[in-house]
């Protein structure tokens, strides 16, 4: 069993992980409803359906619905008086490292997710998009009634359906990362413009832009031609080299730069490129941006971080 602290490879399935620090977990180990189950140094919330979240890796029963997250940080806040983000996700297996959207511990608050059953990664990243959005403005209705104060997805691709479900919803929602690419157009000088950093360059098409507020000739470099990332994703393998992977979205983000000169900032489209995001910004020397500095701000000025003043007196 790898002790924490010792470095071991970094080889991410449902039964190992490392990322920081290596942990070995069960991922089929179940215990009472509502209890917070401890493997070592660590400890999730089980939901209702006995499902357990360990770490940076997870696996659903097949009649798993919603389940509520809760970094560490927040084990000791009940439901009721938490601010919470909603997360509609894909139907999807391979592993959730520390960074990516679909860990806990990535946010710095709590949050909800919701599984779309039947809509898979490879369904969503194309150049039509989900066939059938209606389950997920089912799935974004029942986060509204469950009180989160905004909702997100797990997939940039989902831009094609920023429209669709707002409309449909009281609180705020994001879908995409890239509709953070006309801002940043406006924050960076005039002869620089964001770029984009993508899982697949040959299905963004326009009409991901378009829907995003982006402009049609947004610079874009996709990871396919990488060794693994893509296809970890897209084929939703039960592990994931994250070495590997991260040495194809910085090869990416490279060439994205390389190709088009006037690129001053990433955007990442894919919201399980965010572990990567920190060697990206290193290696290119620019601003990088995803859905977790996308949903951070969202939050931000939801729930405004209360300033305690000193007594005047």
């Amino acid at each position: 069993m790898p002790v924490p602290g010792k470095t071991h490879r970094a080889l991410v399935s449902c039964r190992k992980s490392r990322v920081g620090r290596a942990d070995t977990v069960a991922s089929n180990a179940r215990v009472r409803s509502g209890r917070a189950a401890q493997v070592g140094p660590r400890s999730r919330f089980i939901n209702s359906t006995g499902f357990c979240y360990f770490n940076n890796c997870w696996s659903q029963p097949a009649s798993l619905d919603t389940l509520y997250r809760f970094p560490r940080r927040y084990r000791h806040v009940s439901r009721s008086n938490a601010d919470r983000i909603g997360i509609l996700m894909l139907d999807t297996h391979f592993p959730r490292i520390y960074g990516d959207l679909g860990n806990a511990d990535t946010w710095p608050f709590q949050v909800i997710y919701k599984i779309v059953h039947g809509a898979t990664a490879s369904d969503a990243v194309s150049t039509k998009g989900i066939a059938d959005i209606n389950p997920f403005i089912q799935g974004a209705l029942e986060l509204e009634s469950q009180g989160v104060v905004g909702i997100t997805t797990s997939c940039g691709f989902l831009s094609l359906a920023q429209q669709q479900i707002a409309n449909r919803l009281s609180v705020p929602f994001v879908a995409s990362s890239l509709m953070q690419i006309p801002m940043l157009d406006m924050l960076l000088a005039p002869e620089k413009r964001a770029g984009v950093l993508t899982i697949d360059s040959r299905s963004l098409t326009r009409s991901h832009l378009v829907a995003a507020g982006a402009a049609i000739d947004t610079p874009v470099a996709g990871t396919e031609n990488g060794k693994v990332f893509t296809d970890a994703i897209l084929s939703d393998l039960p592990e994931l080299d994250v070495k590997a992977c991260r040495d194809d979205n910085v090869e990416a983000a490279q060439q994205l730069v390389e190709q088009h000169p006037s690129v001053g900032a990433i955007v990442l489209e894919c919201t399980n490129m965010v572990p990567y995001a920190a060697d990206i910004k290193q290696t290119t020397g620019l601003p990088v941006f995803s859905i977790y500095t996308l949903v951070n701000w969202l939050f931000s000025g939801l729930v405004p971080k209360k300033f305690q003043q000193a007594d005047a007196n």
